[in-house]
């Protein structure tokens, strides 16, 4: 067939076997990134990524453990049916979330289904320290802060001031107190902060995996997304800093361009040799055992998303005891 993809100024022409470009009158975000997909991931699974970006994202919604069980949250929040991939995933059909019955109580949050594997994957416990560094608005340090059932620390920093309100007021909402949120520049080491047991490093990235969220996106200026690995490594490298021995640190993005994902982690790693790669979600299997797990969004019909799970090594893995 012959279209407009994600409604650029170019025409291509998609088949299930082909994607050919035809015109294109300048070099854009939007053209880069499907020259890419092909590259990286072959013509099939481009063609379904741009399948998928022309349609309308579900509302799934994570609901909040501290509030009660399934039964009661169902009676609660009538309309949400169970997702059938991961356990305290739902989803809800409407438009305004934030007027169906259970929102103002703190029943759930909306939370796509791609960041709920991500801060299952965090693996945060009870009374552990956890830093999540990129946070705002929020989401997945509502999660983590469920499944350290509400103890412990959890310090949540966003770069930009006025993102800080919205993981405040949040937290609020679904009555979670094991959270502080403030401004911090997450490219920048602070040594007052405590070393943790768990970091998130959701960091700042091209945004392709949720392009039919935010169609946006595709104005974006290639020359400044070229310079995103740059700043995504030196976060990670800051990041990697406040990390216990032992502990684990994940990295994540809602693009699936490997520049800003794989290429980032192992350039960390090559020069990092007391951290290593590690499962990121074992128990789920395939893909989810791998050290590097890219969600198409294809798969799940979820944003794209990357995850990679770095452990830093104890000091006898470091002595090769």
């Amino acid at each position: 067939m012959y279209g407009m993809v994600l409604g650029g100024a170019w025409l291509l022409s998609v088949s299930e076997t082909a994607i050919e470009v035809l015109h294109h009158p300048s070099e854009t975000f939007e053209f880069d990134s499907v020259v890419k997909l092909v590259q990286q991931y072959g013509k099939q699974a481009a063609h379904a990524f741009l399948e998928n970006a022309l349609q309308t994202p579900p509302i799934t919604i994570r609901r909040n453990v501290q509030m009660g069980d399934a039964v009661a949250f169902q009676k609660a929040v009538p309309g949400a049916n169970p997702h059938p991939v991961l356990p305290d995933a739902y989803l809800l059909h409407g438009t305004n979330v934030k007027t169906l019955p259970g929102f103002q109580e703190g029943w759930f949050h909306v939370q796509d289904l791609a960041s709920q594997f991500c801060s299952l994957a965090v693996g945060a416990k009870p009374g552990e320290t956890v830093l999540d560094l990129c946070a705002a608005p929020g989401g997945k340090t509502f999660t983590i802060a469920q499944y350290m059932q509400d103890t412990g620390t959890l310090l949540a920093f966003d770069l930009q001031p006025a993102r800080i309100s919205l993981i405040q007021e949040g937290a609020k909402r679904l009555h979670l107190h094991c959270i502080t949120a403030a401004q911090g520049d997450a490219a920048v080491y602070r040594e007052e902060l405590p070393k943790a047991d768990r970091i998130l490093c959701d960091v700042p990235c091209s945004g392709l995996g949720v392009i039919r969220r935010k169609p946006e996106i595709k104005e974006k200026n290639p020359a400044e997304l070229a310079e995103l690995p740059v700043i995504q490594l030196r976060i990670l490298e800051t990041a990697s800093q406040y990390l216990k021995e032992n502990g684990t640190l994940l990295y994540s993005t809602c693009t699936v361009l490997k520049e800003e994902n794989e290429q980032v982690v192992r350039a960390f790693l090559r020069t990092h040799p007391d951290f290593e790669a590690i499962p990121v979600l074992p128990e789920l299997g395939a893909p989810f055992d791998a050290p590097m797990v890219t969600l198409l969004p294809q798969f799940y019909n979820s944003d794209g998303f990357f995850m990679a799970k770095l452990r830093r090594k104890s000091k006898q893995q470091k002595e090769g005891k």
